[in-house]
C-alpha cells in the first residue's frame, strides 16, 4: 500500500446515504450529492482520490444497474469513480479501464476475491471492512492499494496498525 498523505475516498455508506442491507440499498441522492460537493470543495486541497459509486451489498445485478446512473455524477465532481465489487462479479463486469475497484460484498466472497482481483487490476484495488491485522496483511501481500475499516481506533488495534506501518513502511513520518 502506498503512503497516505490525503483522504483516499468518499464512500456513500454504511450510513443514511446507502442502506447496507442486501436487496435494499436505497440511495438518498440529495445527501449523497451533498457529500460529493463537500468533498469536492474540501479546504486545503485535501480532496479524496476517488469516490465510490452507490452499490447494493452482495447484489451483483443491482450494483451493475447503478453504475451508468451514478458514475457520471462522480466524474462531474472531478473524482475518479470506484466500482464496488459484489458477490458473483467477474473481471468482465468491470465497466471501464479507469475506475477504481472497491472490493465489497459478503465477507467470504471478499476474502476470496482480494488476491485475484489485486493481481488482475494492479494499482486499482481498495478493500472495504479491513479491521484487523490478518486482513491488513492479506491486502498488503496481494497488492491492494488501500483499505478501510472502523476498528483501527478501538483498543489495541491502533497499536496493531502502528506495528503494520513500522513493519511495511519503515515507520510513521510526520508532516512538516
Amino acid at each position: 500500500m502506498r503512503s497516505i498523505t490525503r483522504p483516499i475516498f468518499c464512500r456513500p455508506g454504511p450510513c443514511p446515504l446507502l442502506s447496507p442491507v442486501p436487496g435494499g440499498g436505497s440511495v438518498d441522492e440529495e445527501a449523497w450529492l451533498r457529500l460529493l460537493d463537500w468533498a469536492a470543495n474540501a479546504r486545503g486541497g485535501l480532496r479524496p482520490l476517488w469516490a465510490a459509486v452507490p452499490d447494493v451489498v452482495a447484489d451483483r445485478d443491482r450494483t451493475l444497474e447503478r453504475w451508468p446512473v451514478y458514475s457520471g455524477r462522480v466524474r462531474g465532481f472531478g473524482f475518479r469513480p470506484a466500482f464496488v465489487l459484489q458477490d458473483g462479479m467477474t473481471f468482465a463486469d468491470v465497466p471501464d479501464g479507469e475506475c477504481m475497484l472497491f472490493i465489497g460484498g459478503s465477507t467470504a466472497w471478499k476474502l476470496a476475491a482480494i488476491a485475484p482481483w489485486s493481481a488482475r487490476f494492479p494499482g486499482r484495488v481498495h478493500v472495504g471492512r479491513v479491521s484487523g491485522p490478518i486482513r491488513l496483511d492479506l491486502c498488503h501481500d496481494a497488492g491492494a492499494v488501500s483499505v478501510d475499516g472502523r476498528g483501527w481506533y478501538h483498543h489495541d488495534q491502533c497499536a496493531q496498525l502502528r506495528e503494520f506501518v513500522e513493519r511495511t513502511h519503515g515507520g510513521i513520518r510526520r508532516a512538516a
